[in-house]
Parts: structure tokens; C-alpha cells; sequence
């Protein structure tokens, strides 16, 4: 378990000085995209009528590939938006501050398959009973999935400012910035075909 998460301790200035671990990169993308994904395509996913190692599994490999996909284009668009705030930092440094970032999302994943795991035995099942039990169940995963996706972003930041030696309000700026340029690509890998 410890090499898949690796050392949750490691600063983004320890990272800085390792080689780029590219299993470990795509590893956090993926988890990111299923995050992602699932926060996208919720009611697609809980209203799938299959079994649920399936549905795991196909959210597994759709997160890997929108993660992968939609990562490593966003870590080149921050480099590029980059250049406009006069920032510091090569692409694969942005690489290790978005994989480092995402290391709360190995949490966030648990608690979607979580999710997934509850809605698919127990909505089939429910009564008058238990509905204000799986409500309440439902909600706090919601939260809790929040709270880890806002703390993944709070890391984000503070990686971008540290590799790229930026303030808090440029590092923020930057980011804004690459995703205005991102939206076009977001729209094609989410849009319904």
C-alpha cells in the first residue's frame, strides 16, 4: 500500500528534486479522473442498471483515461498561461505539483466506490425506515468528497506557487487562466456523443 501512495509526507520541494515517477503521475491522474468524471456524470453512473465490479471498472478506466488526457493538457496550459505571469517551473515539475496535489483523491476514490456501493444495494431496497438513514449516509459522503476535492485544490495552489515560484493571487490567476483555454477541450471530453 505505502508504494502506491508513496510518502504522503513528500513536500513539493522534495518532489522537485526526484526524477519524474511516471506510474505514480498516471496513478493520480486516474484517481483525479474518476473523481472528476464521477462528479460529472453522477446520475449516469447510479442509474446504470449493471452489476457493480462493472461499474467500478468502468469508472476506473474512464477516469484514467479523462485524467490522463485532461492532466497532461492542463499541465501544459498552466506552463503555457504561465508564461504571461513571468512564472518559473518546466512542465514536468507542474506535473509532480498536480500528482501531489492529488493524493487526497485516493481517499476521495473510497469514498465514491463507497458511493456507488451503497446506492447499488440498498436504493433497490429501501423502505420508509431506512430512507432518512441512506440520506443521511449519502450526504456526508457528499461532503466528505467535497472537503477532500477542496483540499486537493488547496494543495494544487500552494504546489503551483512553490514550482513556479509565483505569489498565492498569480499562482490562483495562472490556474484560472489555463482553464479558461481548457474549457474547449473539457467540452469535447464530456459532451454526449
Amino acid at each position: 500500500m505505502s508504494q502506491i501512495i508513496g510518502n504522503s509526507n513528500l513536500s513539493i520541494e522534495e518532489a522537485l528534486q526526484e526524477n519524474v515517477r511516471w506510474g505514480k503521475t498516471i496513478w493520480f491522474f486516474t484517481l483525479q479522473g474518476v473523481f472528476a468524471y464521477f462528479m460529472l456524470k453522477q446520475d449516469y453512473f447510479l442509474a446504470l442498471e449493471i452489476d457493480l465490479p462493472p461499474l467500478i471498472i468502468s469508472l476506473i478506466v474512464i477516469g484514467f483515461l479523462y485524467g490522463c488526457v485532461s492532466n497532461f493538457i492542463m499541465c501544459y496550459l498552466i506552463k503555457l498561461t504561465g508564461k504571461l505571469f513571468n512564472t518559473e517551473g518546466s512542465y514536468k515539475n507542474i506535473m509532480k505539483a498536480f500528482s501531489l496535489a492529488y493524493r487526497p483523491h485516493l481517499y476521495t476514490v473510497a469514498l465514491i466506490v463507497l458511493h456507488l456501493t451503497i446506492a447499488h444495494f440498498f436504493e433497490s431496497s429501501i423502505t420508509q425506515e431506512n430512507m432518512i438513514a441512506l440520506i443521511v449516509i449519502i450526504s456526508v459522503l457528499k461532503i466528505a468528497i467535497g472537503i477532500l476535492a477542496i483540499w486537493a485544490l488547496v494543495r494544487l495552489i500552494k504546489n503551483l506557487m512553490v514550482v513556479q515560484n509565483i505569489t498565492m493571487g498569480r499562482a490562483i490567476l495562472n490556474f484560472l487562466a489555463a482553464i479558461v483555454l481548457y474549457l474547449p477541450i473539457y467540452y469535447l471530453l464530456v459532451m454526449e456523443w
